[in-house]
């Protein structure tokens, strides 16, 4: 049964009937501020014209925490109904917020002229256009119980709103009609549908009414009551008592922003909208109608509050059905009263009478009068102690027709229990042959109440096939007719045959590191009686890891026949998990490299090689062969698990170093000095460019009393000066003397000078070029370089600074049709550069104390060329100044126009996979110098690279198809298996060029294509 009380309601009636009283708290009251005394918000609501809270009044709560736009929270302990920083949940329970459509096309809209008292299964509800003085859009609503430190009531509800309007003049109006019987909208007619018996509705319903009168600046409300006047049913005005501390209104009196859409804005005017708070429990007063109830809540809005003929203008949706509940009324009876068989008479009339007293048989709650009918309590019989049931049904009716009823049940249980038979004969198998049974006299009965008598019946003998039996029935009754029966049947067997096991099992293999099998319960059948099992284990056999045992299950029957099957397990054990078979250590990739992840290959003392997986670590997602690794460490997971579900995780660091980018320029470019010059951050003209490095201060090239100092006092008059020496060549030997350039060429160069006043000195040309690419960038002085290790550069995509890098591209060759057969991969685009540095000049390097970088290596050249360093040798190797010149060059050359240093590496960056390199044009020459020419044909610059098998003097030329020669690119000693780069950058109409590379005499040409775009 519903236990209930008119004082305490479910959450759903609280809820409706805040809103059925909404509007009444501004009832003929215009701009009514105070604080609602509730326990939240904090500090209680302030109905204060604003939204915000802590203002105007520290400590006051209000609607929301924060002010305007995502300004701090003002000082104060108030708190807010919604936070309007957040899209979470709101700070309080039993909090609503309320948005509806507005603007054209309002599908629930009135589509004929409706007044209030017309019978609401007139109305009809579709698409319509609603005024802009009928438009809301937002409503909230929240529900508290009162603060007493406020000086509220705990037991009272409040309800706190807010709504708004479209425009902030003009009459608006809405309706709250709050209906005792069902009220719904047919959505699929559009029509209404109504339980109402009075016009539609029900006599006493309720009609509020908010109103935004006198040019909509100030609010009102109404309240009608539907009434029977002159045999016909309207709404008629009902007068309003005054609730004082009860009911508090505002409109907003300051701009107010919030967290949402308010017609397109994020922000109301000032009399957009309006907050009141209501105390329910005052307002509600239901001891004048104890049967009043509210089963649906229809909302609307209207042309006008006051008249009757207004026209009804739009639902917000349909009727909300409530269900308010009155008093609920309870009917009690005793609990059911129930005695075994054999009480006395005596204690059951006790208990009987009792069970049947006025007290026992009573109701609670409802609305008195309450009507009370029990139906009529049968006679106790004298032999009740036989058994007695007696059922009786109390019902009860109040002055609101409500309804209930209970019953009980007396019950005096009959005597049912039968006698039980004693000494009864074990019966059972009497083995082969025996003597057949007969009755024992021995059997007698015991009753809980009296006395009983026994009768035996033998039953006849029965045979099938081999086994025997006869059945002896023993019957006792008692005084009362209960009766017991019991047999007791005899058996006997005439049986050659052997058992049959039952549900033996399969062999089985058990998987991995089970619990050891043992034996089970298995059963047999036997065609002339029952049979044992037994079962032997044998002994656990293993192989390594695989393991065996086998079970031999043997049945005999009562005579001694038996039979017997085998059952074998097997299962593996493995506890250990697998490991790599190389150790898996952190690895650190140079800039720019290609990062391939080790493969490990895992074994498995069981399983041998087992596959893995490999995850990388904050990247769940991410493939270890695919994931392009972020400059710093990344940690990297292998997880392997063999087929017994051991697990193996080793993690290591991939470390990937940033990249720097550097620009140099060769003798080419300062011999020439045309175009521009970039220096990562900016493009120049290539005779400002390299003034501006001479502008930095004097360059000295040589060391000690050997040198020539490029003052920088005319810096522009000194790069033309370098514009005439270089480029420069031929042989490398100590400068002499102190030589000063300030304006023009001096006469103390004039012993370094070809007679074409280019220097002849090709240790002092690269020395001078690398002088001057070192003041482009801050850090080239420090690039670290190593024996035995490749130099290696990578092409930027444009000269600035972190503009990127040219990446490597690879495609694969297939042959055949579909599906493909892979071959290799062809690398399509190389962007880097490498440089194997002459092994004794480094060797000398790091054996005399020098820096093994770029600085330390220019710090040679300048001591080499002031005579410092003579006599140079490293181990059984010979360095000459023409070795260092070799070096310097390779510098020079290494982040030509502008590079990225990836760093020195073992091997050069190929493509996985990757073809045998085709060369596209590979000529021979001296001893098998081999020289490389491309891309053949070209579009804007073609490279020649070549290692010479020895020392050697090497001229490489470029002449047109009439044999004219275009231009010297080498003049120069090179060294014998140093790698040498040569860039050429055509200035000639596009066609067939011819080049020719001269070492010590020997020869060896090439025709090219240049394709000019």
């Amino acid at each position: 049964m519903k236990k209930s009380n008119w004082l305490s309601k479910g959450l759903l009636y609280l809820i409706f009937l805040c809103c059925s009283f909404l509007v009444v708290n501004t009832v003929y009251a215009q701009h009514l501020p105070g604080l609602a005394p509730v326990i939240t918000p904090v500090g209680g609501m302030g109905i204060d014209g604003d939204a915000y809270a802590n203002t105007p009044t520290a400590g006051t709560g209000d609607w929301f925490l924060y002010g305007a736009s995502s300004t701090p929270p003002f000082p104060g302990t108030g708190g807010g109904v919604f936070d309007r920083n957040s899209e979470g949940e709101f700070p309080y329970p039993y909090t609503y917020f309320l948005p509806d459509v507005w603007g054209e096309k309002d599908p629930t809209t009135f589509l004929s002229s409706n007044k209030i008292n017309d019978n609401p299964i007139t109305y009809s509800i579709g698409e319509g256009n609603v005024p802009n003085k009928n438009e809301i859009q937002n409503a909230g609503l929240h529900f508290s119980y009162g603060d007493p430190d406020l000086g509220g009531d705990p037991e009272d509800l409040w309800c706190i709103f807010a709504a708004d309007r479209q425009v902030n003049n003009g009459d608006s109006y809405i309706d709250f009609e709050f209906l005792q019987r069902r009220l719904e909208l047919n959505e699929s007619t559009m029509l209404m549908e109504t339980d109402g018996l009075d016009g539609g509705r029900t006599e006493g319903d309720i009609l509020v009414t908010v109103a935004f009168s006198q040019g909509g600046g100030l609010a009102g409300v109404y309240i009608n009551e539907w009434t029977n006047v002159g045999g016909s049913f309207e709404y008629v005005p009902r007068a309003l008592e005054s609730f004082e501390d009860h009911i508090f209104v505002s409109e907003n009196t300051v701009l107010t922003y919030v967290p949402f859409d308010a017609y397109g804005l994020d922000y109301y005017d000032v009399n957009q909208w309006v907050e009141g708070a209501i105390n329910l429990t005052e307002i509600l007063n239901l001891d004048e109608n104890p049967c009043y109830s509210i089963t649906s809540v229809f909302i609307r809005t209207r042309t006008s509050g006051e008249s009757a003929q207004s026209e009804l203008k739009d639902i917000p949706g349909a009727p909300i059905q409530v269900g308010l509940d009155l008093p609920e009324l309870i009917a009690h009876c005793p609990g059911d009263v129930s005695f075994d068989a054999c009480t006395p008479f005596a204690e059951i009339q006790a208990a009987y009478n009792e069970w049947k007293s006025e007290a026992a048989w009573y109701y609670e709650g409802g609305v008195e009068p309450v009507n009370e009918e029990i139906s009529s309590f049968p006679d106790l019989p004298t032999n009740a102690n036989c058994g007695f049931t007696a059922t009786v049904t109390y019902t009860i009716s109040d002055f609101c027709e409500q309804t209930d009823e209970c019953s009980s049940t007396f019950t005096v249980a009959p005597d049912l229990i039968p006698p039980v038979l004693a000494n009864l004969p074990t019966g059972g198998d009497l083995g082969c042959n025996p003597e057949r049974p007969i009755c024992d006299q021995a059997v007698e009965a015991t009753d809980n109440c009296g006395t009983a008598t026994v009768e035996c019946n033998p039953g006849d003998v029965i045979n099938d096939g081999c086994e025997y039996s006869q059945t002896v029935t023993y019957v006792a009754t008692d005084e009362c007719l209960n009766t017991a029966s019991q047999t007791v049947t005899y058996t006997w067997t005439e049986d050659l045959v052997p058992p049959t096991l039952v549900d033996v099992p399969d062999d089985e293999d058990l998987g991995c590191n089970p619990t050891r099998p043992a034996c089970l319960l298995i059963t047999a059948t036997d065609d002339c009686g029952t049979a044992t099992v037994e079962c032997n284990p044998g002994d656990v056999v293993n192989d390594g890891c695989e393991y065996s045992q086998t079970f031999t299950y043997v049945a005999t029957d009562e005579c001694l026949n038996t039979a017997s099957q085998t059952v074998t397990y097997t299962w593996k054990e493995d506890l250990v998990p697998p490991q790599p078979m190389e150790e898996l250590a952190d690895i650190t990739f140079e800039c720019n490299v290609p990062i391939i992840v080790p493969e490990p290959v895992f074994m498995d003392n069981c399983d041998g090689e087992v596959p893995y997986d490999c995850e990388i670590v904050g990247y769940p997602d991410a493939d270890c062969e695919t994931f392009e690794f972020p400059v710093g460490t990344t940690e990297i997971c292998y997880t392997a698990i063999d087929e017994c579900q051991n697990p193996t995780t080793i993690c290591i660091n991939i470390t990937v170093k940033p990249c720097e980018e550097f620009c140099t320029y060769t003798q080419g470019f300062y011999g020439s000095q045309k175009g521009t010059a970039c220096n990562l951050e900016e493009s120049l003209r290539g005779e400002a460019f390299t003034a501006g490095l001479i502008a930095q201060g004097d360059l000295t090239i040589g060391y000690g009393t050997n040198k020539v100092v490029f003052k920088s006092t005319y810096p522009t008059a000194v790069a033309k000066v370098i514009q005439i020496i270089l480029p420069g060549g031929k042989s490398s030997y100590a400068l002499s003397g102190t030589c000063e350039v300030v304006s023009n060429v001096p006469s103390c160069m004039n012993g370094y000078l070809t007679k074409q006043k280019t220097l002849n000195n090709q240790l002092f040309a690269q020395t001078l070029v690398l002088g001057l690419n070192m003041r482009i960038n801050e850090g080239l002085t420090d690039v670290t370089l190593e024996a035995g290790k490749w130099l290696t550069t990578q092409e930027k995509l444009y000269c600035m600074e972190e503009s990127g890098g040219v990446e490597m591209v690879c495609s694969p060759i297939v042959m055949g049709e579909e599906p493909y057969e892979f071959i290799c991969n062809q690398m399509d685009v190389d962007p880097y550069w490498y440089y194997m540095l002459p092994e004794g000049v480094l060797c000398y390097m790091a054996e005399n104390g020098y820096d093994m970088t770029i600085g330390g290596l220019y710090e040679l050249a300048n001591k080499a060329l002031g005579g410092a360093e003579t006599g140079m040798m490293c181990g059984d190797m010979k360095v000459t100044l023409d070795h260092i010149a070799s070096a310097v060059d390779m510098i020079n050359n290494a982040f030509d126009e502008c590079r990225i240093l990836v760093g020195n590496l073992d091997e050069k960056i190929m493509c996985p996979d990757q073809c045998p390199e085709v060369r596209s044009a590979i000529a021979y020459g001296l001893d098998k110098s081999e020289l490389k020419v491309y891309p053949n044909p070209f579009t804007t610059v073609v490279n020649f690279e070549f290692v010479s098998a020895k020392d050697a003097d090497a001229r490489l030329e470029i002449y047109d198809m009439l044999g004219q020669k275009i231009t010297t690119l080498l003049d120069q000693k090179v060294e014998k298996g140093v790698l040498n780069r040569i860039e050429f950058r055509p200035e000639v109409a596009p066609g067939m060029l011819i080049y020719r590379l001269t070492m010590d005499g020997n020869v060896t040409n090439g025709t090219m294509i240049f394709n000019k775009q």
